[in-house]
């Protein structure tokens, strides 16, 4: 079965699906990453070059590669890919979608002390841009077919909800 971990940039995506993968001895693919690589630029160099309407493209096109490549699987994706091009639907398609579901205002705080860069969240010049942005987005990630509340919870018991609800998402199909 594939798995896809869907949620606002900072949510903890990308380390949780690599832990996932690990705890299940499943593959595990973040979907920038596998951008990153073909296009031999970052994220944020990609949105600087091209726009964010050629990385929404390509996020797209790698998104089908994948899944017309690979088989069970855990997929990291990026804080917009389910708002563009119908991919919530296609995920929801081809596997199980994750939203793990964080406090806006958590997030903000988290990705406003963070070294690490974020095109979009860069791109915010007010606090209400960023909540306006995760509220259009929220919406996305409310149609995945399992949401983790995260943020009263470490990692280890976000993961141990989500082996607990895969146990009766397989018993139910």
């Amino acid at each position: 079965m594939n798995i896809f971990f869907l949620g606002y940039m900072g949510c903890g995506k990308s380390f949780l699906s690599k832990k996932l993968a690990k705890l299940l001895s499943k593959e595990s693919i973040d979907l920038d990453f596998e951008i990153e690589k073909k296009e031999k630029k970052t994220i944020s160099e990609i949105f600087l070059n091209k726009g964010e309407n050629y990385f929404r493209k390509r996020e797209y096109m790698e998104l089908n590669l994948i899944l017309k490549n690979k088989k069970d699987f855990i997929l990291a994706s990026g804080g917009g890919t389910p708002c563009f091009f119908k991919n919530i639907e296609l995920m929801n398609r081809f596997g199980l979608t994750i939203y793990l579901k964080k406090d806006p205002n958590s997030l903000y705080n988290l990705l406003i002390n963070s070294n690490q860069k974020r095109p979009i969240f860069d791109s915010f010049e007010t606090k209400d841009e960023f909540f306006n942005n995760f509220n259009k987005r929220e919406k996305f990630y409310l149609k995945s077919k399992l949401i983790i509340e995260c943020d009263f919870l470490s990692n280890s018991e976000i993961l141990d909800q989500i082996n607990n609800e895969l146990n009766e998402y397989r018993f139910k199909k």
